[in-house]
């Protein structure tokens, strides 16, 4: 599997970074740093069992890894870690946070079940919320982004999502396309660089006027360097 990574491994990274959170409503992120945002490990919350074993073998990368580093504090390679980074080279697509509009625009729950999402900046002709009564945007954060705090997420806040890999499945003929992609802020500490706080999970629809216009985008976007802290 090649070089240890905080949890994943250099062979397989891309797809490994498609580590999905259940349920973060009630975590938080651990007060004492435990590893880089880009791993699970940064995270309390419970990961989905099995995801990466179902898509591994099946995606195809979108994004180039430059550089990858974690650095143990002693001499196990799988134990306590000091800071690293992951640069990577890919397309970016620049949205905002929503917190809670999901819900009532939708009117699959009740309003006062609040969730986080995310939707086109402010500008656009109209705001439109990425979740849709289909789910083709499953949008995982990797805890509670909205909860108060130091790694709180304010409403409004602007972020990148950056496809990570794509996969096409025989296995499912009416979504036979899905897509991953890193949810990255910029860091508060480190302006130059971002954080991991979530992951999103598209499934392909071709009437989906949504799915459309966030690939128009990314295939406008410039490929940048991005590092990830």
């Amino acid at each position: 599997m090649g070089q240890y990574l905080a949890g994943l491994w250099r062979e397989t990274l891309v797809t490994g970074l498609s580590w999905p959170a259940i349920d973060p409503i009630n975590s938080l992120r651990p007060k004492e740093w435990r590893a880089s945002t880009w791993s699970w490990a940064s995270v309390t919350v419970r990961l989905e069992p099995g995801f990466y074993d179902r898509v591994v073998s099946r995606a195809v990368p979108c994004i180039k890894v430059i550089e990858a580093i974690t650095t143990p504090k002693g001499t196990d390679p799988t134990g306590e870690l000091s800071p690293g980074e992951l640069v990577i080279r890919g397309r970016g697509v620049k949205l905002q946070v929503d917190h809670g509009s999901w819900s009532s625009q939708t009117g699959l729950v009740d309003s006062s079940c609040k969730r986080s999402s995310l939707c086109f900046l402010k500008g656009d002709e109209q705001k439109k919320v990425l979740e849709d009564r289909h789910n083709i945007f499953d949008s995982r954060w990797d805890y509670a982004i909205a909860a108060p705090g130091p790694d709180h997420v304010p409403d409004g806040s602007e972020v990148m999502i950056v496809k990570l890999s794509k996969n096409f499945s025989s296995l499912d003929p009416v979504t036979p396309f899905q897509s991953s992609w890193l949810i990255l802020q910029s860091s508060k500490h480190h302006p130059e660089a971002f954080e991991h706080i979530g992951i999103i999970f598209l499934q392909s629809y071709e009437s989906s006027d949504l799915h459309l216009q966030v690939e128009k985008a990314y295939r406008d976007s410039p490929e940048v360097e991005m590092k990830i802290i």
